[in-house]
């Protein structure tokens, strides 16, 4: 619904604004008035830049209401009454406006997603296996062969008391795991689980969509790289002031307000 209402009222601009060209002998009108009533409705008409557009309408609806009022239009001047109040219509409902350039836009500027592998498929994947080499021990214990070749720290595991037949286990582990048992590392989050910074960023991301429509992700884009950020090494401070710039973009302040609240409590788990 909310599309076609934006298409109807885009359409009725272009052809308001195309009477004024109907006469040839008139030349072109000197009233910029047309010009902007064709271009405003071609740019509802697709969706393109939805928000700055019923910006730019409610301005020009202004703009003829003084003009109307001026030349005692009265007829003209209830008419440029009616486009404002659709225009604040579509604006305060702009969170419905899917189907437009503007989400095309969206879409092919985001960043592209490298697909992931089937579990099928990462099954039959080669895994390359080194062969192991053996570790001298003092005489008489056992020994276990270890793989030397991986450039990874090694973990030594006395598993017995000093004596004869004493048994010295030499493990080659990742530098990943070698740095959670030396408790230097935190655990790795487990395979398809999102680190807190990108849960935060994107669920601030999806918060400010709910004010201004598919902007929020170019918004957030632009935001992370204005501030330099990066989602897996995101701060609380850095976070804070990302949620603050994002902010910038409701304006209403009781909304604002409401957005600030929600998107700072995603941002709990931060450092």
């Amino acid at each position: 619904m909310y599309t076609l209402l934006r298409a109807i009222v885009g359409l009725y601009l272009v052809m308001a604004g195309a009477m004024a060209f109907s006469n040839p002998t008139a030349g072109l009108p000197t009233h910029p008035a047309p010009y902007l009533a064709v271009l405003l409705g071609l740019l509802l008409f697709a969706g393109a830049a939805t928000r700055y557009t019923l910006w730019a309408g409610m301005l020009f609806a202004v703009g003829m209401v003084f003009d109307r009022g001026a030349h005692r239009d009265w007829a003209g001047l209830q008419t440029q009454l009616v486009y404002a109040g659709l225009f604040y219509v579509l604006y305060a409902h702009l969170t419905h406006n899917r189907w437009a350039v503007d989400g095309w836009f969206e879409t092919m500027t985001a960043a592209p997603t490298m697909p992931r592998a089937a579990p099928s498929e990462r099954a039959n994947m080669p895994i390359a296996v080194a062969t192991p080499t053996t570790v001298a021990a003092p005489d008489g214990a056992l020994t276990t062969p270890v793989d030397t070749s991986l450039p990874s720290p090694s973990v030594v595991v006395d598993e017995s008391a000093a004596g004869e037949g004493a048994r010295t286990t030499v493990v080659q582990l990742p530098a990943d795991m070698a740095g959670m048992l030396n408790g230097s590392l935190a655990p790795a989050p487990a395979e398809g689980t999102e680190t807190p910074g990108v849960i935060a960023l994107q669920g601030a991301t999806k918060l400010l969509a709910m004010h201004i429509g598919p902007f929020a992700r170019i918004v957030s884009r632009n935001v992370q790289s204005e501030l330099g950020i990066s989602a897996s090494e995101l701060t609380k401070l850095q976070y804070q002031g990302f949620v603050t710039k994002m902010a910038a973009q409701v304006t209403d302040e009781g909304k604002k307000e409401k957005f600030v609240s929600n998107a700072t409590e995603l941002g709990v788990t931060l450092h």
